[in-house]
């Protein structure tokens, strides 16, 4: 599969969004709700994260954080709205604020040799995958990959000031960002395919996005007796094909069934497109078509 160029910055604001949570009793309360161990979770180290409904199917998958007592949930921005209104159905019983902070933080996107150019040289940036370092605004996040990928959050202000400084570079089309956490085959959740699969289907416990060790949470009973049973029928598959460009959401065929369902594409070279998506065990071999 082709990979994309290794130069990247560019705004994540019109793509990605911030949820915080903050207020007595948030650990507690994200600890039950969401299907990670929130316990693992330091200062310096976040996690890949997910909300499921009570069946146990997947709301939204997104990148999880704390920092001063605060947690924080990178996400798509058309998810903002769906997780908000799931918390929010748990959040007025108990003193949690949950909050969409799009008007007030900015997402950039920066990655390749340009990270020597946006950084003073004395600021120490996170190692290793999901790891996170945080300095008064600013807090920057290491994405999973073998190239140097960076989540940076910070007031718009901030984030201007970041691009000033790399203005020298061209800014990278979203798609070709997106192309990495395909490759890396990070499940993200959009309108289209929210409550469609268990997290089992989007490969998330081998993330750490799902514990089988913690006490209850959404979904846990149905999620932890699909994995002791060994019930899990589909799996997250990562494919090339020649094609158009297939969105979230739309059938995976083999012949005229339909065997699974696409979780992200990107557009490739010569016409080919490289694709996710949850297809059924029994068909994984077969030639598949969108």
């Amino acid at each position: 599969m082709s990979v994309p160029p290794d130069n990247l910055i560019l705004s994540l604001s019109n793509d990605w969004s911030v949820i915080s949570l903050s207020g007595a009793g948030v650990e507690t309360f994200l600890q039950g709700q969401l299907a990670s161990d929130l316990l693992i979770l330091t200062e310096e180290k976040g996690s890949l994260s997910v909300l499921c409904t009570a069946k146990g199917r997947v709301v939204s998958t997104f990148l999880l954080f704390k920092a001063g007592g605060i947690f924080y949930l990178h996400l798509p921005k058309s998810m903002v709205s769906s997780v908000l209104k799931a918390l929010g159905k748990y959040s007025i019983f108990s003193k949690v604020i949950c909050k969409d902070e799009s008007d007030e933080l900015a997402i950039l996107g920066v990655g390749g040799t340009i990270v020597k150019e946006v950084f003073a040289p004395s600021f120490k940036l996170p190692e290793t995958s999901f790891e996170q370092s945080v300095s008064d605004l600013l807090r920057v996040i290491r994405l999973p990959g073998t190239l140097s990928r960076f989540q940076v959050v910070a007031p718009f202000s901030v984030i201007h000031l970041f691009l000033e400084k790399a203005k020298a570079f061209p800014l990278t089309p979203y798609q070709i960002w997106k192309r990495y956490d395909i490759l890396e085959k990070l499940p993200w959740i959009y309108p289209a395919t929210s409550e469609l699969f268990l997290p089992q289907m989007l490969n998330l416990q081998t993330w750490g996005a799902v514990s089988f060790t913690k006490g209850c949470y959404l979904g846990q009973e149905i999620i932890g007796r699909v994995e002791a049973r060994g019930e899990v029928k589909r799996r997250l598959v990562l494919r090339q094909m020649q094609g158009s460009l297939p969105v979230p959401g739309a059938p995976v065929l083999t012949g005229s069934q339909e065997i699974g369902t696409i979780v992200d594409a990107y557009e490739g070279e010569e016409g080919k497109v490289c694709f996710l998506a949850v297809v059924h065990d029994r068909f994984l071999e077969h030639p598949l078509r969108i």
